[in-house]
């Protein structure tokens, strides 16, 4: 759904200010495009009122953002020498759920627990994850 071009006031500065207006029923949703260099502005100034009692539940949009760009904003580091230990340590914290023979168990890294053992001539390091499981 779209909403009709009711007033359009341009500054001398290069600010402008756009008025749309419509009737929306029930659940619809309005798409309004913008390039993406105008995104920031458009976040900062964007208002939306209800003239007739209504909620406003959400706002939301698309980025156009690359998964690598924002693999980067997330401060996780993936590479080719990346191991699965070195990862579940940068998402201390996050929820997971692991699946076992045994079932699954959902809960929250907190952190790898390695523990050497000398077996013959040899030492061999086993990793296990700790996780914080909510029993109720």
């Amino acid at each position: 759904m779209s909403l009709q071009l009711k007033k359009v006031v341009l500054y001398k500065h290069g600010v402008g200010y756009f008025e749309r207006l419509g009737e929306v029923q029930n659940n619809d949703t309005i798409n309004l495009q913008f390039r993406q260099s105008e995104m920031n502005d458009v976040l900062k100034s964007l208002t939306t009122i209800d003239l007739d009692g209504g909620i406003i539940a959400s706002i939301s949009y698309e980025s156009c953002e690359s998964d690598e760009r924002k693999l980067k904003e997330m401060a996780i580091e993936l590479s080719d020498t990346q191991t699965l230990v070195n990862l579940l340590l940068q998402i201390k914290g996050a929820p997971v759920s692991v699946t076992l023979e045994s079932g699954s168990v959902n809960g929250k890294i907190l952190g790898i627990d390695s523990v050497t053992k000398q077996l013959d001539n040899t030492l061999l390091t086993t990793d296990y994850l700790a996780l914080f499981v909510a029993t109720i």
